[in-house]
């Protein structure tokens, strides 16, 4: 058995068709995807081309970096090529993705492919839906940021998390953006040699050269001069890359920035706040996530910034996330959600200032679907909504959900992503000066994709005047 064969020879390589040992050999791994592939191009036979093709699938697979929800599904921290990972791992979405391509590809090289695959990219995005429905929503952001020839570049706090480190490796490979990683040259390079990893595009800033240095403190200086920051002070903050990276921005060097996962949220808020200030159309700061169920996507907010919004800044927070499901592809159609229905509760001083907002949102977008106040059900519930409110200006179920404060929206949206078959992307920042988002601290490789793609559209949108002083 395998214990045997170790202990006789413990550089022996061994695979075998049991899931408690390395290299398990199992059958999932081939003939689903190479039916489905065959099946996808109406292939009159599986030739020994497309076995040899699937085959030649899963060997190059193995030697890609491993998502996180692989790792999480085995249990472990790390799964790189190696003498216990020679096989992909039989729960490994993506084997659909590299598979079933490679087969219909090798089917129509046969001959035996009557409905050639015309278009092996997008087919591979289709299977990509399939096993990730975030990506179906991340998709028409990715087509914008691959279509720029010349590429944003966007610079990463955490550029020595190995998190950052595989995800910007994807956004190299995928043709995001140029990532720009904040850190140690030789720690960065050990990581991704370790890991496989070129970081062939990538640019790495140490944060120590001594005119970069100058250039950001003084600009620093100006900016908080008359806020009670010295000189010798700035210098010492740029000992903070959240600082030094937001000035990077600020100063042209970079087109946006992705804080995280290693440090608390407000650590990247305050200093892209004090060097970047809010965009010129908008308030307030707030946060959005998208929300990714089978059958809707909804854009919640604020469950990120404000804890206890006043009506200006509720009305603010609508707009913002109004804003983000168009960014999306989507059209808003916005609840102002509250424990009451319509005019239940009206004399309540919650309710007043939900409707309050409300009425501020009109004045400004009066074109954007909106009503309420409404309770959650009523929102999302179109037979409840159209038949107990037949005056409610909504043309269908809500797909923007506004929450009267931080605690209920931040509530809600946790127990949607732990009891509901959903995913989430987010948080994804409005309003600052500049694109800049957070990756959470339990955020994972494909979390960090996402949101700087996102920023990456923020990027190619933004104003090089659409700035105001900083807070």
């Amino acid at each position: 058995g395998y214990d045997l064969a170790k202990k006789t020879r413990p550089d022996a390589i061994i695979a075998t068709g049991r899931s408690d040992y390395p290299n398990q050999v199992n059958n999932v791994l081939g003939f689903p995807f190479v039916f489905r592939g065959a099946l996808d191009c109406r292939a009159k036979k599986v030739t020994m081309a497309m076995k040899i093709a699937a085959t030649t699938a899963l060997a190059t697979l193995t030697k890609e970096d491993v998502p996180d929800e692989v790792l999480k599904a085995y249990d472990v921290e790390d799964m790189r090529f190696g003498t216990e990972y020679i096989i992909p791992k039989p729960f490994d979405p993506r084997v659909l993705l590299w598979v079933a391509p490679a087969v219909a590809k090798a089917a129509e090289d046969s001959g035996v492919a009557r409905s050639p695959i015309q278009d092996l990219m997008a087919y591979r995005e289709q299977l990509h839906r399939l096993v990730e429905r975030s990506r179906g929503l991340m998709q028409p952001l990715f087509r914008r940021a691959q279509s720029r020839r010349k590429k944003k570049r966007i610079v990463f706090t955490d550029g020595e998390t190995v998190r950052v480190i595989r995800a910007a490796q994807i956004l190299l490979d995928e043709g995001i953006c140029t990532p720009i990683l904040l850190g140690s040259a030789d720690r960065i390079s050990a990581i991704a040699e370790e890991r496989g990893l070129s970081l062939e595009g990538a640019q790495i800033e140490s944060c120590d050269d001594p005119g970069r240095l100058d250039e950001l403190s003084l600009a620093l200086w100006k900016l908080r001069q008359r806020k009670g920051l010295t000189q010798t002070a700035a210098r010492s903050l740029l000992a903070d890359r959240a600082y030094y990276g937001s000035l990077m921005v600020r100063l042209g060097h970079a087109d946006g920035m992705v804080g995280g996962p290693e440090r608390a949220y407000t650590y990247t808020m305050r200093p892209a706040l004090h060097t970047l200030g809010l965009s010129h159309e908008i308030k307030k700061v707030s946060g959005v996530y998208a929300i990714l169920s089978r059958d809707r996507k909804l854009f919640i907010g604020d469950c990120t910034v404000n804890i206890q919004p006043d009506e200006d800044t509720l009305a603010e927070i609508a707009l913002n996330t109004a804003r983000v499901a168009e960014t999306f592809g989507e059209k808003p159609r916005v609840a102002m959600l509250s424990f009451s229905d319509f005019g239940e509760h009206r004399t309540h001083h919650e309710v007043k200032r939900v409707r309050n907002a409300m009425t501020l949102v009109r004045r400004q977008r009066p074109e954007l679907e909106i009503d309420g106040e409404m309770q959650a059900d009523t929102a999302l519930n179109w037979d409840k909504l159209h038949s107990k409110f037949p005056f409610a200006d909504l043309t269908s179920e809500a797909n923007v959900l506004v929450f009267p404060d931080l605690t209920s929206g931040n509530i809600a949206y946790k127990l949607l992503e732990q009891l509901a078959a959903t995913e989430t992307v987010g948080p994804l920042l409005v309003g600052l000066g500049a694109p800049v988002n957070v990756v959470p601290h339990t955020g994972t490789v494909a979390d960090i994709v996402n949101i700087t793609v996102y920023t990456v559209t923020q990027a190619l949108h933004a104003n090089k005047q659409n700035k105001t002083k900083p807070s």
